[in-house]
C-alpha cells in the first residue's frame, strides 16, 4: 500500500509575451495591434520566499530530516550518509548560496523525510519559475508508506513474509495509518497557507494506492515508476527508497484485501502508478471480470475470470502459488 497526496501552490504570475515576428511587424504597420501573449506566466514569487515559507511550514510539524535541495539543477544539499536532524543544514547551504538563487528560478527541488505514527513521509516540493498559466508555480508532493511494511536490513523474503501477514488478517492496521497520513496532510496544508498567505493553496485529498499485481507472463508495465517529477504519477518515496520486497508486498497486501469482510475505499494503480479503478469497483465486479486492462486494452477483470486470479497468479484458495512466490 502506498499513500500518496499533491498540495498545489498557485503564486502570482506575471504573462510571458513572445517577440514579434515578421507578420505581427507587418499588421502592425497597417495599424493592427498583433497579440505577443503567450499561455505562460512568469512567478512572482522568489526562490527565497518560498523555500522560507516551506521550512516554516514544515518546522511546525516537527519534521527535521533533510534529503536534498535542487535549484536550476545545481545541487546544493544531498543527505547521502543519511543523518537525521540536517534540517537546519539544508536550509544553511541555501543562505550561503542566495545571492545567486535567492530570486528567479526555473527548477525548484527541496526534498525531506519524517517518520510519525508508524508512517515515514517523504515530502518533496517541485517548483517551476515559469509555467503554463492554469499549472501550479509549485507541487507539494507527500508520500507515505506504513513503518511495519518497510523492509527491514538482512530480512529475506520469508521473513518478511512471516512478520507482515499478521497485519495484514484485517483492514484495522492499515485503516489506522490511512487516518493518520490524512492528518499529517492536513496539517502540511495548513501550514503552508498560513507560511505563505500570499500563495493560494490546494489540493490535498490523501489517496490510499493498492498496486494492482501484474498478470501471469505479462512483464510490469514500468518497473519503478514515472521518474519525471512532474509527472502527475511521480512517487518521491519510490525514487529514494525503491524497496526490493515492493512485489512481494504487493502481492501479500492484495491476497489479503480478497479476503476482507469488507473493502475500504483505495485506489487500484498499474505498475506504472496510472490509477485504473478503486476497491469499491473491486468489490461490485470481482466476479464479473469486466474490466479492461489500462495499458493493453484486454479484457481482464478484477475477479478469477479475468486472470488476475485462479490461474493468473494467485490460488482459488487466497494464498501464493509457486509461480508468485
Amino acid at each position: 500500500m502506498k499513500f500518496k497526496s499533491t498540495i498545489a501552490l498557485h503564486a502570482e504570475g506575471e504573462t510571458i509575451r513572445r517577440e514579434p515576428g515578421l507578420w505581427d511587424k507587418f499588421k502592425k504597420a497597417f495599424g493592427a495591434t498583433p497579440k505577443l501573449d503567450t499561455d505562460r506566466v512568469r512567478a512572482q514569487v522568489t526562490t527565497a520566499h518560498l523555500v522560507q515559507g516551506v521550512k516554516k511550514a514544515l518546522e511546525r510539524l516537527g519534521v527535521d530530516n533533510a534529503v536534498g535541495l535542487v535549484i536550476d539543477g545545481q545541487v546544493l544539499f544531498e543527505d547521502r550518509a543519511g543523518r537525521e536532524d540536517d534540517f537546519g543544514d539544508l536550509f544553511l547551504a541555501f543562505y550561503e548560496n542566495e545571492a545567486v538563487y535567492g530570486r528567479d528560478f526555473k527548477e525548484l527541488r527541496l526534498t525531506v523525510e519524517h517518520r510519525s505514527a508508524g508512517v515515514h513521509y517523504v515530502i518533496e516540493i517541485v517548483g517551476r519559475g515559469e509555467h503554463v498559466k492554469d499549472e501550479a508555480t509549485a507541487r507539494v508532493i507527500v508520500a507515505g508508506r506504513i513503518t511495519e511494511f518497510e523492509p527491514r536490513p538482512g530480512e529475506d523474503a520469508e521473513a518478511f513474509r512471516q512478520r507482515v501477514t499478521p497485519h495484514l488478517e484485517t483492514p484495522a492496521f492499515t485503516e489506522t495509518h490511512r487516518l493518520q497520513f490524512e492528518s499529517f496532510v492536513e496539517r502540511v496544508r495548513e501550514g503552508l497557507s498560513a507560511a505563505l498567505p500570499d500563495v493560494r493553496v490546494s489540493g490535498a485529498e490523501a489517496k490510499s494506492l493498492v498496486e494492482r499485481p501484474a498478470r501471469q507472463g505479462r512483464p510490469p508495465a514500468r518497473k519503478g515508476g514515472a521518474q519525471d517529477p512532474h509527472d502527475p504519477r511521480y512517487d518521491p518515496y519510490d525514487r529514494h527508497y525503491p524497496s526490493p520486497m515492493h512485489d512481494i508486498a504487493t502481492m501479500l497486501f492484495w491476497t489479503s484485501m480478497m479476503s476482507w469482510a469488507w473493502h475500504p475505499h483505495y485506489v487500484v494503480v498499474d505498475q506504472s502508478g496510472s490509477e485504473i479503478g478503486s476497491t469499491d469497483e473491486l468489490a461490485d465486479t470481482h466476479d464479473a471480470g469486466n474490466d479492461v486492462d489500462a495499458e493493453t486494452g484486454d479484457e481482464g477483470g478484477w475477479g478469477d475470470d479475468g486472470g488476475d486470479f485462479d490461474g493468473g497468479g494467485f490460488d482459488d484458495g487466497g494464498g501464493f502459488d509457486g509461480f508468485d512466490f
